[in-house]
């Protein structure tokens, strides 16, 4: 049964993606670059601020990680006007 899905879903796929290949590209490449620049460095910095051993978090630790979820939130809104621009 998964064998036959697998083939079914690539025969469907061959199907519509050359006429949207274009699409495809541009949605994957907007998630991945989001994901690259943007999502993966702020969660690396928050885990590694967390991870401090003996250190109390005082004011300054709480703005930052409250100003990097607000540029993961801003960067969110900006992938998704450029993908709609794409599109």
């Amino acid at each position: 049964m998964v064998r036959t899905s697998i083939v079914t879903f690539i025969v469907l796929a061959s199907f519509i993606l050359p006429s949207n290949l274009n699409l495809c590209l541009s949605i994957a490449g907007g998630f991945l670059g989001f994901i690259v620049t943007i999502l993966i460095p702020v969660t690396f910095y928050n885990k590694a601020k967390e991870v401090r051993v003996g250190a109390e978090k005082d004011e300054k630790d709480r703005f930052v990680s409250i100003l990097n979820y607000f540029m993961v939130g801003l960067a969110s809104t900006v992938v998704i006007a450029g993908l709609v621009q794409s599109v």
